[in-house]
């Protein structure tokens, strides 16, 4: 390879500069983000069961869904909590077991329990632990209007940011929904003796569809559903609660019926005190979390122009931000290790030399870079952390060897010939060091347990980086 090199200099300038504008572009496309992200091997069960007490969701839901996940492989431990109306079980498995299958195998057993539970608790949600759901931009909406008509701006907008590439979701939070309430009077029901189980009954039987069977005609068959959902507060104030000995009452006779605001919300949002809503945008994995915030507000400048006057959008949540202080600060240390670097090659080996040398730096990381994003691998808190670690080792190949070449040159032969000899004569050297040097890194790879997912990342950068400087 040398030899090749050396006698092919236009070539090898070529091959060179390729290098070089790859690994740039490998550089600046690469996905930012603080750290690696890492699937942890925690699953969650939750179930809803309104009303019942802890003890009763021990019992009825917990036990049995408990009973079911006895047995998978691969499981290291299962907790739960029973608490009023709700039952959240943590299944923890070892580290070696893909997510996706100790997901699969959760909700199949989950499946099974789900006979076993009564039939007015909810359906269990099983969800894995993923740091992708973790929100990395929110947007606030203010304005000087009322909220109902701020949602439908927050609507839109949300619409078109989840849209957007490598965005995986965008809700909507703070929004007060409406709902038809239905309050019964106690004393009416005793007044009719009625029980509360007959007002629901009739509510539920009559607002519902119901599936009409099909119906064949000119050859095609269609399907027929009978549309019965109460859609206005005067349709459930007539609804049929009792009818005997021609006395029919009704649903206004025992109950208030009212459509408004829902009493109980699940989010609230506030921006500086004021009422507002609030956009959480979360990515795909792998995905660069800089490019998808810089598109959604390119996308809210242009969107604002369209608003009705008074609206204004904050951002609250700016990740963006974070891992640009973050990445700059350490390519600021690392260029400043690069030139302290040069510095003491300058010193000792002299300017030429030096020159020679220290250009194993830049491009080491450069091919490094190219073999990155090859990988998949994001240029993350780790990843720059193990380049500003590896810094110094880069060059100790080309001192080795750009001093042996020197060496030659004195001794009277030609340039061409003293970086052959030169090189050739430490190349087993040079590749045996290199080597020992990237088998101290590489049993990080096998560290167990969630840390050693999180650390492999430093002895991928380092190997990388030093075969770069080999090369």
């Amino acid at each position: 390879m040398t030899k090749f090199a050396v006698k092919n200099p236009v070539t090898t300038l070529v091959l060179a500069v390729l290098l070089i504008l790859s690994g740039w572009m490998s550089y600046v496309s690469l996905p930012r983000e603080s750290f690696p992200e890492i699937k942890i091997p925690y699953i969650f069960v939750n179930t809803v069961y309104p009303g019942a007490a802890p003890e009763d969701i021990e019992k009825l839901v917990t036990e049995k869904i408990e009973d079911k996940l006895d047995g998978i492989d691969g499981v290291k431990k299962v907790t739960s909590q029973s608490m009023e109306s709700v039952s959240a079980i943590q299944v923890e498995f070892n580290t070696n077991v893909d997510v996706e299958t100790a997901l699969r195998r959760v909700r199949d057993k989950v499946d099974q329990a789900q006979g076993d539970l009564p039939t007015d608790a909810e359906q269990p949600m099983v969800q894995e632990l993923n740091f992708s759901n973790v929100p990395v931009f929110i947007v606030s909406l203010t304005a000087d209007y009322d909220v109902e008509r701020l949602e439908t701006v927050a609507e839109e907008l949300k619409e078109r940011i989840a849209s957007l590439p490598g965005v995986l979701d965008a809700k909507v939070t703070g929004k007060q929904d409406k709902e038809i309430s239905i309050d019964v009077d106690p004393a009416r029901l005793r007044a009719y003796d009625i029980p509360l189980r007959d007002v629901s009954g009739a509510i539920q039987a009559q607002h519902r569809n119901i599936p009409g069977g099909s119906l064949t005609a000119s050859g095609n068959r269609f399907s027929i559903k009978m549309t019965g959902e109460l859609k206005t507060p005067e349709a459930f104030e007539s609804v049929v609660v009792r009818a005997s000995a021609g006395k029919v009452v009704r649903l206004r006779d025992v109950a208030s019926v009212r459509f408004g605001w829902v009493r109980d919300r699940s989010s609230i949002a506030r921006f500086n005190g004021k009422p507002s809503l609030a956009i959480t945008v979360t990515k795909r994995t792998g995905e660069n979390i800089i490019e998808i915030i810089d598109q959604a507000k390119l996308l809210i400048e242009e969107e604002a122009k369209g608003w009705p006057i008074g609206t204004k959008a904050d951002y609250s949540f700016d990740q963006s931000t974070e891992i640009r202080h973050q990445v700059d600060e350490l390519t600021n240390h690392i260029i400043t290790g690069l030139f302290l670097v040069i510095g003491i090659l300058t010193f000792f080996l002299g300017f030429r030399n030096s020159f020679f040398i220290s250009t194993a730096i830049p491009f080491s990381m450069l091919l490094g870079f190219i073999v990155l994003q090859i990988m998949g691998i994001t240029l993350n808190m780790v990843v720059l952390f193990a380049l500003v670690l590896g810094l110094g080792m880069l060059v100790d190949d080309g001192i080795v060897v750009v001093e042996n070449i020197y060496r030659h040159l004195s001794m009277g032969k030609t340039k061409v010939a003293a970086a052959i000899d030169g090189t050739r004569e430490v190349m087993i050297p040079v590749a045996t060091a290199t080597l020992t040097t990237i088998s101290a890194f590489l049993p990080i790879l096998w560290m167990p347990g969630i840390m050693g997912n999180f650390m492999k990342y430093l002895p991928i950068t380092v190997s990388v980086t030093l075969a770069g400087s080999l090369f």
